[in-house]
């Protein structure tokens, strides 16, 4: 036998074998994805097209309320508790002017955060781009609605939190001031 012949012999088995196998592999890949999409359900079979649109309304929802609890009850308590503390202080004789602004500052501020509150809560009650349970109407004016509500209670949520954080730094300040120990003169 020729060496020609030999090696079209060859590289024909090898080319055969190549095609093959490149066919067996193609059935492999294949087959998985036509067993396993007639085997097993659609994962997204039975939920509604605006599922997510439709849970981040009930969980902005559920926010709200969360919000409205911090600023309608701890928010009002925080400040009724500084209030009794600047009442204690000055009837002690301190000087508590920087304890009033800082209050008075923070009563302020929460009457703002409670008028972005509501604002957002309007926009909820309304639920524009939603139905009365829940479900989305309208996607563009759902997210919109969405976008607005988020808005003004991250509003409110920023005007809660420097607001207390301004009303602690100040009653830390008092502290810090008026519990301060005496400085030791030392005679030469």
């Amino acid at each position: 036998m020729k060496a020609s012949t030999l090696i079209s012999k060859i590289m024909t088995s090898v080319l055969s074998g190549l095609t093959v196998l490149g066919l067996t592999t193609a059935a492999m890949a294949l087959a998985p994805v036509a067993v396993a999409s007639a085997a097993t359900p659609n994962p997204n079979a039975g939920i509604a097209p605006f599922a997510g649109l439709e849970e981040i309304y009930a969980n902005t929802r559920t926010i709200y309320q969360g919000q409205e609890t911090r600023i309608s009850s701890v928010a009002l308590q925080i400040a009724a508790d500084a209030q009794k503390f600047i009442d204690i202080q000055k009837a002690i004789g301190r000087d508590t002017s920087s304890l009033d602004a800082a209050l008075a500052n923070y009563n302020a501020q929460i009457a703002s955060a409670q008028t972005a509150h509501n604002q957002a809560g309007s926009i909820l009650s309304a639920h524009a781009g939603f139905t009365a349970n829940g479900r989305v109407a309208n996607p563009a004016l759902a997210r919109q609605t969405l976008n607005s509500a988020r808005d003004y209670m991250r509003q409110a949520h920023n005007l809660i939190a420097s607001s207390g954080k301004d009303l602690n730094a100040a009653l830390r300040a008092f502290h810090q001031a008026n519990n301060a120990p005496a400085l030791a003169v030392s005679q030469p």
